[in-house]
């Protein structure tokens, strides 16, 4: 059987892992560059974080029967639709191991 979240579950789910890596990231790059001024780069990352949210919960609404594999593959094609989600994956276990 297929498991599916929900859209608030996926929306919590990218809320736990953009932020955070925005603060860390971000804060970290910036204090070393902007020192004083690093909170307005992590605004301006928040931004663009708050962007990527919005998009992923557009799409899932979009495509209420598909995981992110299958719209990935649907919107790109199957091959780089492929490369997509192997970037994606190795994405998630680096960043969810730092944080």
């Amino acid at each position: 059987m297929k498991e599916q979240i929900s859209n608030r579950q996926f929306l919590f789910v990218l809320i736990l892992l953009v932020i955070p890596t925005v603060i860390m990231y971000v804060g970290g790059i910036g204090a070393s560059m902007a020192k004083e001024n690093v909170w307005i780069s992590v605004q301006i990352a928040s931004l663009f974080a708050v962007l990527i949210i919005y998009i992923n919960v557009k799409l899932g609404l979009r495509f209420p029967n598909s995981d992110f594999g299958q719209i990935c593959r649907l919107l790109t094609g199957k091959w780089f639709g492929s490369l997509i989600i192997l970037y994606y994956s190795f994405w998630q276990l680096f960043t969810g191991s730092t944080i």
